[in-house]
Parts: C-alpha cells; structure tokens; sequence
C-alpha cells in the first residue's frame, strides 16, 4: 500500500516515520508542506498543527509516534 506523508524541510519526525515506513515496506509519496499554496498551508497548519502527517489511502494515520504505534499493530 501507498502512503502520503506531509513533510517539511529539517524535520527529523518527518525522516523517522518515513524510515518507519520503508523498514515496514510501505512505499510512500512525499508533499512538502511548505511547497503547497498559501490557503493549503493554513489550512493544514489549522487541522494538523505538526509534521509529518502520514496517510494510507483515505485513512489518516497521524504524526510520526501515531504511525510508528499503527506500524507496530500489522
């Protein structure tokens, strides 16, 4: 399964979950956060507050400690 991590530079929580996510064997899709448009960013900042948030499917799985517990679950 795909995953979509929202990332933004010099974020050592965004490298951990997506080592998390290629040691679990999930590949993943990378979206820098602060390469996105204005209305996107602030509406992300006002939803999520943190980075990374990771995704599978349509599911949101969470921050980086979020996922790696969800990770563990499988």
């Amino acid at each position: 399964m795909i995953a979509t991590v929202w990332t933004q530079p010099n974020c050592r929580y965004c490298d951990d979950v997506k080592k998390a996510l290629t040691d679990a064997g999930f590949t993943y899709v990378e979206r820098d956060i602060t390469k996105t448009s204005d209305v996107l960013r602030e509406q992300f900042k006002n939803t999520y507050k943190t980075t990374p948030q990771v995704f599978v499917g349509q599911q949101h799985v969470g921050d980086c400690t979020a996922t790696i517990a969800w990770l563990n679950t499988l």
